[in-house]
């Protein structure tokens, strides 16, 4: 009888071992969100991870040249798309296509 506790305190803490570990390799949580901000030419975007400054991007990013944000309405739509792909793709440099600038009809 000793045998079979001394067997379930093992099992036990084998298993509190297991899920401590898968635990600690689950990413935790991010909190990410933009806020827009106006610059001398437009408008811009930040992106914040976890209440820091993440991506500052005071132009229109994924097409050629350099062309800022008319309205802040357009810089919202790609901070929004930007924090989209962070917490759904799970990377921390989205790439912006000249489409989709395009499809989000941002004004060039």
């Amino acid at each position: 009888m000793q045998t079979i506790k001394k067997n379930w305190v093992y099992y036990l803490f084998v298993i509190a071992l297991i899920t401590f570990a898968i635990s600690r390799l689950r990413p935790a949580p991010q909190n990410v969100e933009f806020k827009t901000f106006q610059t001398n030419a437009g408008w811009g975007y930040e992106v914040y991870k976890n209440g820091k400054l993440f991506i500052r991007q005071d132009n229109i990013p994924g097409i050629e040249g350099y062309s800022v944000f008319k309205t802040e309405e357009d810089a919202k739509k790609v901070g929004a798309l930007v924090v989209k792909k962070i917490t759904e793709a799970k990377t921390d440099l989205p790439a912006i296509t000249p489409r989709e600038i395009d499809s989000l009809q941002i004004i060039k």
